[in-house]
């Protein structure tokens, strides 16, 4: 990564191994992370803190999915913020809605996540 700077990422997955498991996976590479187990407390993070470079969001979610999160973030917080979507499930649908919602991408779970590295490494 050289000079890279760690970005400071919150991530949202109602899923606590995912979470983790991505958690742990970041902050191995020098990111900060924080975590929220739903759309709803994520939305709370971010009006308190302004300071996240990068939401990463599960798109199968009770309660709020990551699409009505995406919509949530881009009405509510900013149009700038990055926001990238994880799924364990190939519904192009739902990769589609999110990227034509203003989402910076949409990876798989576990399958893409050196994509998701070399994503980030690169914004």
């Amino acid at each position: 990564m050289g000079n890279h700077v760690p970005k400071k990422i919150l991530l949202v997955d109602d899923n606590k191994f995912d979470l983790n498991t991505i958690s742990n996976l970041l902050r191995s590479k020098g990111y900060e992370t924080q975590t929220a187990e739903s759309g709803s407390v994520a939305m709370k993070l971010l009006h308190q803190d302004t300071g996240f470079d990068v939401v990463i969001t599960d798109l199968h979610m009770p309660e709020m999915t990551g699409i009505e999160l995406l919509g949530n973030i881009r009405s509510d917080i900013t149009k700038e913020l990055m926001v990238l979507g994880l799924t364990a499930y190939e519904d192009y649908q739902y990769h589609e809605s999110m990227l034509m919602l203003g989402a910076d991408a949409v990876f798989m779970k576990s399958v893409e996540y050196n994509d998701l590295l070399e994503f980030l490494a690169s914004a």
